[in-house]
Formats: C-alpha cells, structure tokens, sequence
C-alpha cells in the first residue's frame, strides 16, 4: 500500500516479456491506463503513457520483422490494442476539457472586473463602462 491508501501497482517486467511479445505487454499496460482513468488516480497516468510509448515503439520493431504469417496472427491482437486505445482516449476526453476549461478560466484573470472608487466597473486594462450610454 502507499501512503496514500492506495495498492501499489505491481512490478512490471523489465524487458524480458515485453521484447518477447510486445503486443501483449501493450494489451497489459492498456488495461492498466483504464484502471487508472476509471479509478480517479491521475499521478500513475505519466509513468502509464511513458511505459506505453516504450512499447508502441517495440511493436512497431516486432511486427516489422515478423513474417507474414505472424503479422496475420497478429491482427487480432492488434485490433485489441487499437480499441482499448481508443476506450481510453473516450475516457480521457472529459478530463481533458474539464483542464481546458480550468486554464481558459485562469487564463482570464487579467480581466476580470472590479469597482473603483468612482463606481465604474475596472479591469487591469483601465475603465470598463457599461450600461446604458446616456
């Protein structure tokens, strides 16, 4: 357990797996991402999207090199990938505008309005009127 409450994560295999069968160690760590995304625990989500990069990378080399028999019976195993991928991301959308949303708000600090002393609204760029003009 962490400190936090949390399980650890379990150890992941150095190399020796993944060099093995890239493809299935892609399926793992994808699983694992959705595990992450669906149970609120952002901080693995970096050490996640690194690991999967690395792999990506791996299939990449690892279907390359594959004859054509093996890069048939790898389709299956492809596909999968593609669609936990593609789960995740739907996953991952609602946070990405929620933080979009946040740095546009902030992003607007610099004018958000305030009274001076003579009742007219002020932002940091001087004077706003508003209302009716007379």
């Amino acid at each position: 357990m962490s400190a936090a409450g949390r399980a650890t994560p379990p150890a992941r295999p150095s190399g020796g797996a993944a060099a093995a069968d890239p493809v299935a160690a892609l399926i793992d760590v994808l699983r694992e991402e959705r595990a992450a995304l669906a149970g609120d625990d952002p901080a693995r989500l970096p050490q996640i999207a690194a690991r999967k990069g690395e792999l990506l990378q791996a299939c990449e080399v690892f279907v390359a090199r594959a004859d054509a028999a093996r890069r048939r019976a790898l389709k299956p195993r492809i596909a999968e990938a593609r669609r936990l991928n593609d789960e995740n991301a739907l996953m991952l959308t609602p946070r990405l505008h929620a933080i979009r949303a946040r740095l546009a708000f902030l992003s607007r600090g610099n004018s958000v309005s305030f009274y001076g002393p003579d009742g007219l609204a002020q932002s940091s760029f001087g004077r706003v009127r508003r209302g009716v003009a007379a």
